[in-house]
């Protein structure tokens, strides 16, 4: 391996059972060191439910056959893509929230100018009216200071009340309808300005969610093709482990200089106490027939 981007997600060493001394390399210090020193988890399923070797104590996960490591793998894969379903759905909440939160945050935003509005045209109202009141009483003041002049001024003072009262009445229309242009104005704007905070949430919020259902989906297919990779590396690996394994047959055990003693119904004899007489001895370079005989006496 050449850094750590190359690091395989685990190693498993598996092999089939057997005889303990075919698996006594596997209690070699080199081997186990380098189990010990390894950068990622190592599963371990060797021989029969009964086997031990020092791998097995020193492995991440011991599993008591090859098998159950296959099954093992399988059931984290399996682990895994439930995982990756649930963080889906969890995004897919997430973002269904955040829409509604958003959608209530403009309305909201938009109840709140509306309101704002109402009051300022409640505002321009009653100083409308306090203009207009705060005319008259002036008009009438005017009027009742004129009549306390003197009677030599009575004529005068009558033409420049009415003159006044007149101005007053012309005044008071032109600021009336000045004063409503300005609220009309004023809710026209505020109207647009809820407009357009409303269309930029909605946009916003259906871009966010886009982008988060595109992502989930990236994932979730990510996800699968690794989890069937993993799957089908684990049986490529377990169909060469077993053809290595049926390729261990009694031919390279007659090879190392052991021979297989057979009765006449072709059977395994196994113990110096067996019965039979006739016998054949299968050697590595062919079969020679032998006769049996009883230890003599001491």
């Amino acid at each position: 391996m050449h850094g750590a981007s190359n690091l395989p997600d685990a190693v498993a060493i598996i092999r089939g059972g057997g005889a303990i001394n075919d698996m006594a390399w596997l209690n070699d210090y080199a081997l186990v060191r380098a189990v010990c020193e390894a950068g990622v988890p190592v599963l371990t399923g060797i021989g029969h439910e009964r086997d031990s070797t020092v791998l097995d104590e020193v492995a991440h996960i011991r599993f008591d056959t090859p098998s159950k490591v296959i099954a093992g793998i399988e059931r984290l894969i399996l682990q895994r893509v439930q995982e990756a379903k649930g963080l889906f759905a969890e995004l897919i909440r997430e973002a269904t929230r955040a829409a509604g939160g958003a959608q209530r945050t403009a309305a909201e935003h938009l109840s709140a100018i509306e309101a704002g509005a109402r009051q300022e045209i409640a505002r321009s109202r009653q100083r409308t009216a306090e203009l207009l009141a705060q005319a008259r009483l002036d008009a009438i003041q005017s009027v009742r200071a004129a009549a306390e002049q003197t009677q030599g001024h009575l004529h005068d003072m009558r033409r420049l009340a009415a003159l006044q009262l007149s101005t007053a009445r012309s005044e008071v229309p032109a600021l009336l309808s000045e004063i409503c242009g300005e609220a009309k104005q004023t809710l026209q704007a505020a109207r647009n300005l809820a407009q357009a905070n409303k269309d930029f949430v909605t946009d916003r919020t259906t871009a966010d969610v886009r982008y988060l259902k595109d992502a989930t989906a990236r994932t979730f297919d990510d996800l699968a093709t690794q989890a069937r990779k993993v799957v089908t590396d684990a049986r490529a690996d377990a169909q060469a482990l077993m053809r290595e394994i049926a390729g261990q047959g009694p031919d390279k055990t007659l090879s190392r200089g052991f021979a297989l003693v057979r009765d006449a119904s072709g059977r395994a004899v196994t113990s110096a106490s067996s019965t039979e007489v006739q016998v054949t001895i299968e050697f590595r370079d062919g079969i020679r027939a032998a006769q049996l005989t009883k230890d003599s006496e001491p």
